[in-house]
């Protein structure tokens, strides 16, 4: 939670600035929530998942679609019970929906500048681990639960790299043969 505090000032100016704000307040937002109101913590990530969405959209109805959905699913959730399989593989969904978008917006840099850009890389390898540890859950309790574990420190570090890299950082040109 500490160590992604940070990347937003980093990231500032930049396209994925509401990214990693709202990565950064997620988690103590969620803490406090869960822990005075008694809410689970799984409704509260898939809610802050559907706001990440919106900060990735570029069009402005996308954006608001997203931001409506995630105050929807917030009332949704909190006025029925759902099982924590369900809740797990919506969040599964919507971590899926980001990889999609960072794949799309990678493919686009790409053809555009005939580069590969490292920050782009590592924020979709970022979600892939992501999403592959909360997947490891649903299959195994034991096995999943130190997965899980072993997943988040690695997330750790990509916490830290992202405090170095922006996404101006590092580009490396993709050398073609006539």
């Amino acid at each position: 939670m500490c160590v992604w505090i940070f990347p937003p000032f980093k990231q500032y100016k930049s396209d994925f600035f509401y990214f990693f704000l709202v990565l950064a307040i997620s988690s103590p937002i969620t803490v406090a929530v869960g822990f005075l109101f008694k809410i689970s913590p799984q409704i509260l990530s898939v809610t802050f998942t559907l706001l990440v969405i919106s900060t990735l959209m570029s069009y402005c109805k996308h954006r608001y679609f997203f931001i409506i959905l995630s105050i929807f699913w917030i009332i949704i959730s909190l006025s029925f019970s759902f099982h924590k399989n369900i809740l797990t593989i919506t969040f599964i969904g919507a971590h899926i929906f980001i990889v999609i978008i960072l794949i799309n917006s990678l493919m686009k840099y790409i053809q555009e500048t005939k580069a590969v850009n490292l920050f782009l890389i590592l924020l979709i390898t970022y979600e892939l681990i992501n999403i592959l540890k909360y997947i490891a859950g649903i299959l195994s309790y034991e096995r999943g639960a130190i997965s899980f574990y072993i997943a988040t420190f690695i997330q750790i570090f990509f916490g830290i790299i992202f405090l170095f890299i922006s996404f101006k950082t590092k580009d490396f040109p993709i050398l073609a043969k006539d």
